[in-house]
């Protein structure tokens, strides 16, 4: 599913039409995704395990409960010794990377490690090690601030994620610096696990045919727009009927059914959905007991 299309800033999907900030970990034969969730109300992100066939086999959802924290105790420069030196920090809660350089006098060219997005510190030659940390406070607020926070004591900054969950810790690579991390944490909203049978996903032992699971929603979704469906219409009254599709061979008790309520009232007809949506998740037993919006 593409929630929404390039150029809808809601979309999980940047211009040409790549999921954003998602980022692969590789393990034995398995594939995991950590990807970053649009509905932040429920949860921050999740995290899919593949099989070799790059089906999801299962799907955590999370939501972040604290910020993580990198504590840097900064140095001063001497005669040019910081340029091009630098430190990591991750964002959270999609883990991205970033590498705050620092650039002297103007004569520092971008170090550019891979997958890591640069955060340049000016500074001149000989800079005080508050100086220094002043720089690094100023830039990260001012660029960088829907992402990090930074304060400043002394010498010593602190830079803290404006998300919520954990992130990989922050770590120098060559400006000597002293980095101490306090974790961020997360809490487990649901976890979904599917096995698969003929290809086919199977939920609550039923081998649901021609759906695909779609981590992005937590639902089951038809693989195709042109699979065959059966059809079911139970008018309950001259007022009141139900309309309700799925997917050939469906059985009715599966949460496998899309379905719509047509209310009747005078001259007016007013069509609502299961649950408000017009997704393939609800079972055709359950038509006069969820809601419709």
């Amino acid at each position: 599913m593409k929630n929404g299309f390039a150029g809808n800033p809601n979309s999980q999907y940047d211009s040409d039409l790549v999921i954003k900030e998602v980022h692969d970990f590789y393990g034995q034969a398995l594939r995991i995704r950590d990807t970053k969730s649009v509905v932040t109300e429920y949860f921050s992100h999740f995290r899919t395990t593949y099989n070799s066939l790059n089906q999801p086999t299962t799907v955590s959802y999370y939501r972040g409960t604290k910020e993580h924290t990198t504590s840097v105790g900064c140095l001063a420069d001497s005669a040019g010794s910081l340029n091009n030196k630098y430190f990591t920090i991750r964002n959270d809660p999609d883990n991205a990377k970033y590498h705050v350089w620092f650039n002297v006098n103007g004569a520092g060219v971008n170090p550019a490690p891979a997958n890591s997005t640069g955060i340049e510190i000016p500074v001149d030659t000989n800079d005080s090690a508050e100086i220094v940390a002043t720089a690094i406070k100023l830039v990260i607020n001012t660029s960088f601030g829907t992402i990090f926070s930074c304060i400043k004591t002394g010498s010593v900054v602190e830079i803290k994620t404006q998300g919520l969950g954990l992130v990989t810790n922050s770590a120098d690579f060559n400006s000597v610096f002293t980095i101490t991390n306090v974790a961020g944490a997360q809490e487990l909203v649901s976890q979904i696990n599917i096995t698969y049978q003929n290809g086919n996903p199977v939920y609550n032992g039923q081998e649901m045919i021609d759906y695909v699971f779609n981590p992005f929603t937590g639902n089951f979704d038809l693989r195709t727009s042109d699979v065959e469906e059966t059809l079911r219409v139970d008018e309950v009254s001259s007022s009141l009927i139900y309309v309700g599709s799925a997917v050939i061979g469906s059985l009715e008790a599966s949460p496998v059914w899309k379905i719509f309520q047509v209310a009747i009232s005078g001259g007016a007809v007013s069509i609502k959905y299961a649950n408000g949506s017009n997704s393939y998740d609800v079972s055709w037993n359950d038509r006069g007991t969820v809601s419709y919006l």
